[in-house]
């Protein structure tokens, strides 16, 4: 149905999940992780990066880069 196998939809949702607490929240790479189910660090950042093509940390801080430049051009 979605034209991948079931453990690439399951990282594909967990990273999902990821982002959002990456956008929507302050708390740390590391507990993000265990929180979305990755056994291990390191895997949680080999699969993300796969996926979004940027790490954890890089992608947050472009979210808060976005953010910040969406905000001051608003004005």
């Amino acid at each position: 149905m979605t034209g991948s196998t079931l453990t690439e939809y399951i990282q594909m949702t967990r990273v999902r999940n990821a982002q959002q607490l990456l956008i929507y929240t302050r708390l740390k790479i590391s507990e993000i992780a265990g929180q979305c189910g990755f056994n291990s660090f390191s895997q949680f950042n080999r699969i993300f990066n796969k996926l979004s093509g940027v790490s954890p940390s890089e992608f947050r801080k472009n979210q808060v880069t976005s953010n910040t430049a969406s905000t001051t051009l608003s004005y």
